[in-house]
């Protein structure tokens, strides 16, 4: 009897935490276990709180990868890195779901590459543009987004030709 009354108060505790934190941002599974091991709770007591606030739809994975795979894809990270990055989430999505992600917003890697290079080149000189370090300084910066090098020299290139057509 004792032991029903603290298991409900340890309960009510937990699940009240989780769902102030879930007020504030979404949580995958796995973020919310760690947040609630972090505050000192049973792990019994943490699978019962992440099964029921499941079923009650307070966290959901897949609602949860997309709204992440979107925020990454806005940013300009390329389909790989995002992988990467929902791997260390410990959220699992293959490069399907993403690319449906990212078809439902038509965007494609390439569109991905022009925008952050029009971004990139909007605040410099066209003399700056054909200089050798903007370059490579560019180059770094696409590929730390996850895009591969062809990717990123091919789309620099493009970039580059066009302008040359609009100046001249």
């Amino acid at each position: 009897m004792i032991n029903n009354i603290l298991t409900s108060e340890e309960f009510q505790k937990a699940y009240s935490y989780s769902i102030r934190i879930l007020s504030k941002r979404d949580y995958s599974r796995y973020k919310l276990k760690i947040k609630l091991q972090s505050q000192g709770f049973d792990e019994s007591l943490i699978e019962e709180i992440l099964n029921h606030l499941e079923s009650k739809k307070f966290i959901n994975e897949q609602n949860y990868a997309e709204s992440k795979i979107k925020n990454w894809m806005t940013k300009g990270l390329s389909i790989d890195h995002i992988r990467q990055k929902l791997e260390q989430e410990n959220i699992s999505a293959d490069n399907y779901f993403i690319s449906q992600v990212f078809d439902e917003y038509k965007t494609d890697e390439d569109s991905q590459l022009e925008s952050l290079i029009q971004k990139k080149c909007r605040s410099i000189s066209s003399r700056e543009m054909f200089d050798f370090n903007f370059e490579k300084k560019l180059i770094r910066y696409l590929l730390s987004k996850g895009h591969s090098y062809d990717m990123v020299q091919k789309a620099i290139d493009s970039y580059i030709r066009r302008f040359d057509e609009e100046e001249f």
